[in-house]
């Protein structure tokens, strides 16, 4: 009888818990994203002042290839499977044979979305933005969203987490 009571007990708090868990973890993904997101935006920035060269941010094609999607600034790109941080030797926006990788990420955060500011991100040797104008990311988890907003400058502001309706 015991037993049983404490069966009904554990069960009535897992009903309870589970839920709450998922918005939980869907806030620390978003939050997780974000940061990984902002950090190699910082480290493109940095690297383009201290090498004195262009250096890009892109988001890949797909999780095997080391390649750029596309050179767009102003589509709607979607960076879910990751980026690729390279010195631009040959200041084409895309990686290729002539260029040197940094870095390269994947998303790491199951079933989040990374999309917004086109396909790519360059500073030039003063770590300024090119393309002009600022760029909007949105990050989003479940139903959680936040988004980053990188000016010309490179300074990235965040923007509150927000619930966003299915």
């Amino acid at each position: 009888m015991e037993l049983l009571i404490v069966l009904c007990v554990i069960t009535l708090l897992a009903t309870v818990a589970v839920p709450n868990f998922r918005h939980v973890k869907a806030y620390f993904d978003v939050q997780g994203n974000s940061r990984q997101l902002v950090s190699v935006i910082a480290a493109a920035k940095t690297n383009a002042i201290r090498q004195g060269r262009f250096v890009a941010v892109c988001r890949r094609t797909d999780y095997e290839l080391s390649q750029c999607a596309d050179r767009q600034i102003n589509s709607d790109g979607d960076w879910s499977i990751g980026w690729l941080l390279f010195v631009d030797m040959d200041d084409n926006q895309l990686f290729n044979g002539g260029d040197h990788l940094i870095k390269e990420g994947l998303n790491t955060a199951s079933g989040c979305e990374i999309f917004g500011r086109g396909d790519f991100l360059s500073f030039n040797p003063e770590g300024l933005l090119r393309g002009g104008g600022n760029g909007t990311f949105t990050v989003r988890c479940d139903k959680l969203e936040q988004k980053l907003i990188v000016n010309v400058i490179g300074r990235i502001r965040y923007g509150g987490i927000t619930q966003v309706e299915p």
